[in-house]
């Protein structure tokens, strides 16, 4: 409306990409990552939500899938699909380094599997403070979420959901291993960031719901 259309000819629908995430069941994800990648459908799984690769990036991820298997958690990296076609060198260190750091040690990198899945799978998700519209993804799922920002860049979210309580911000490797324990053993913080989660979802994902290729397709066939 701000930008001059009328107000007569707007429908809010929702986004058909969110349908079929709606429709996700986590015991179903899970299986089929046990299935597809040997990941023990019994335990938690972390998943960790990558987006550009930061210094020693690799050094705490390989930690953390050591803290992972002592825990008894399954842990995924999902790589930003921006690095199948650039800056694959640095990529293609970062995860030989993690490799080799973790050769007994049991963790998913993958590049190709549906994020969705892998979201609607796990039980707390870890991604980088910089805005991004997994923030707002994960909120719709309704899962636990740790904002990294290790560098102290001082960078906020872009859909701010630190001021809502939707994530808690880690700033150093030994709170990360703390609020992960505190969340899936001791089920801290789970209620305030429910809470902070509804908010972002009633901010940007607006009947989001998994009808929305219902509502278009009764729009475009209504007899008028």
């Amino acid at each position: 409306i701000e930008l001059g259309y009328d107000e007569e000819r707007i429908i809010v629908t929702g986004n058909p990409r969110y349908d079929f995430f709606k429709l996700l069941n986590t015991e179903k994800s899970k299986k089929s990552l046990e299935s597809n990648y040997n990941l023990d459908s019994t335990k938690k799984l972390i998943l960790i939500a990558r987006s550009i690769w930061q210094q020693n990036d690799e050094i705490w991820i390989s930690k953390l899938i050591k803290f992972a298997n002592k825990n008894n958690f399954e842990i995924a990296i999902k790589i930003h699909p921006r690095y199948k076609i650039r800056s694959q060198k640095l990529n293609k260190e970062k995860i030989k380094f993690i490799e080799n750091s973790c050769k007994k040690f049991n963790f998913l990198i993958t590049y190709d599997e549906n994020f969705y899945n892998l979201l609607s799978a796990s039980d707390i998700v870890i991604l980088q403070s910089e805005g991004t519209t997994v923030e707002v993804d994960v909120s719709l799922a309704n899962k636990p979420m740790l904002a990294i920002d290790f560098s102290s860049s001082g960078v906020d979210s872009l859909y701010s959901l630190n001021d809502v309580g939707a994530s808690i911000k880690i700033k150093n490797y030994f709170d990360l291993e703390k609020n992960i324990l505190d969340i899936l053993n001791n089920k801290k913080y789970l209620q305030e960031l429910e809470i902070g989660r509804k908010k972002i979802s009633e901010m940007y994902n607006y009947k989001n719901d998994g009808n929305a290729a219902n509502r278009i397709f009764e729009i475009l066939t209504k007899q008028n």
